[in-house]
């Protein structure tokens, strides 16, 4: 607890000595503080050159302008789009362009200034650019110690920027057109060559329609001989079974025919007998006419099956040749097909990409005549003649110089006293000493 008081009482001590000091030097620090200030005022007053500022302020109506691409990535539209598009403006190329070099050598040549004092460097110290993407608003502002010229280079650095997006817009069709063209003439002689190409496939004697047409007669009567080869092989085999039947039944009938004659009282008898009987009978033999029939009709049917032998035979030979005509066809046809068909994919490209850059010369010429700066930048508000001065601020400079002057005016005291080793006063002996002062001697002043 002692230690404690000890430390708060060295503190109080500490303190008033420092108040004791401050009093002291009171008006060598007042003194410095008064000389702060009027040194800043008449530096501010005099001796710094006022600067004015103006704001010209633009609102983006496109801010995220994009080309919209009719086809997905990659297709023909959106490849041809690629080299006819116009740059993308955005805010924060709308804020980067502003100090271009160019667009500030128009500014200082239009407005006549000295190039000896105004450099498109120089120039781009003295103009502040921002912009804030939730409203779309652009500030232009411009500093400089001739209210008068800071609003002229404003208006004028906004007229300028108008003036190099449209060049630029204009520069940029301009090309883009003359690439389309040079490439549009080559896709037309392109065209041309496929085209003739293409007429000329069709022109041959044995084209593909013609080898079409040749191919479906080919399979029509390929059809028909297989049918009438079926109906053939069903006819010979009801041959062959009829001339087996008529074998059977010639097997089962006599070549000859025996009859035997006998008489019974007054009347006489006939009959057909398997072989020759003697007894009392008569009997004659002759050539079975059945026989014969049979003999003839098996001729008969052996001639038939040769001649539907023969007939099959020649079908299927006819058969055998069509399938290899067909097949002929079919490899002459699919080589044909193929190369039309190749000839033709090349024509319908060649063609819709003759169609797609007349489209997008047409509109590249149409968008070389609009002013896209104009169009994607509104002035909400000119340049204004600024009437006051925004440096140098002479209240703010005479704030810092007060508190400098007192802060440098205190340092200066306690300075002072740590270097004053003098005894002036009782206290400052005992401090000194560390005894008790027994009196002191009067200064001989009543």
């Amino acid at each position: 607890m002692d230690k404690q008081q000890e430390l708060i009482e060295t503190d109080e001590i500490d303190l008033r000595e420092y108040v004791r000091v401050l009093l002291k030097w009171k008006w060598m620090i007042l003194l410095f503080t008064v000389g702060a200030l009027l040194t800043s005022y008449i530096v501010s007053s005099f001796l710094i050159t006022p600067v004015y500022e103006t704001t010209a302020v633009l609102m983006a109506t496109q801010p995220n302008y994009e080309r919209v691409v009719r086809q997905e990535n990659g297709s023909l539209e959106s490849t041809v789009d690629s080299f006819s598009r116009l740059p993308n403006l955005n805010l924060n190329t709308f804020i980067g362009q502003f100090k271009n070099t160019e667009i500030l050598s128009s500014v200082i040549k239009k407005l006549n200034l000295d190039p000896l004092e105004y450099t498109p460097r120089s120039l781009a110290q003295d103009i502040t650019v921002t912009g804030n993407e939730d409203t779309n608003m652009i500030e232009v502002k411009v500093l400089n110690t001739d209210p008068m010229l800071a609003e002229s280079i404003a208006n004028t650095l906004v007229d300028e920027f108008y003036n190099f997006l449209f060049i630029s817009n204009q520069k940029q069709a301009k090309e883009s057109v003359a690439y389309l063209a040079s490439q549009l003439e080559q896709t037309e002689q392109e065209l041309k060559s496929v085209s003739e190409e293409y007429q000329q496939s069709q022109s041959q004697a044995r084209n593909s329609g013609i080898l079409e047409k040749e191919l479906i007669s080919k399979t029509e009567i390929l059809t028909n001989s297989k049918t009438l080869l079926l109906q053939s092989q069903v006819e010979l085999e009801q041959l062959v079974a009829g001339r087996k039947r008529l074998e059977e039944n010639l097997a089962n009938t006599p070549a000859k025919l025996i009859t035997k004659t006998w008489t019974e009282g007054d009347n006489i008898f006939e009959e057909f007998v398997p072989e020759i009987e003697t007894g009392n009978s008569t009997v004659s033999e002759e050539i079975n006419p059945l026989y014969l029939e049979l003999i003839k009709e098996l001729n008969q049917k052996d001639a038939e099956i040769a001649q539907t032998e023969a007939k099959i035979a020649g079908i299927s030979a006819n058969i055998s040749s069509l399938e290899k005509e067909i097949a002929d066809i079919q490899v002459e046809l699919s080589e044909k097909q193929l190369a039309e068909s190749t000839v033709k994919r090349k024509l319908d490209t060649l063609e819709k990409a003759y169609t797609v850059l007349n489209e997008k010369i047409i509109e590249t010429e149409i968008a070389k005549s609009a002013d896209f700066g104009r169009m994607s930048l509104t002035l909400v508000s000119p340049a204004f003649q600024p009437n006051a001065p925004v440096k140098p601020n002479k209240a703010l400079n005479l704030a810092i110089a007060g508190i400098l002057g007192l802060v440098l005016g205190a340092f200066l005291a306690f300075v002072l006293e740590f270097f004053d080793d003098t005894v002036k006063t009782a206290d400052d002996l005992k401090k000194l000493m560390d005894v008790p002062v027994l009196a002191t001697i009067p200064s001989g002043k009543q």
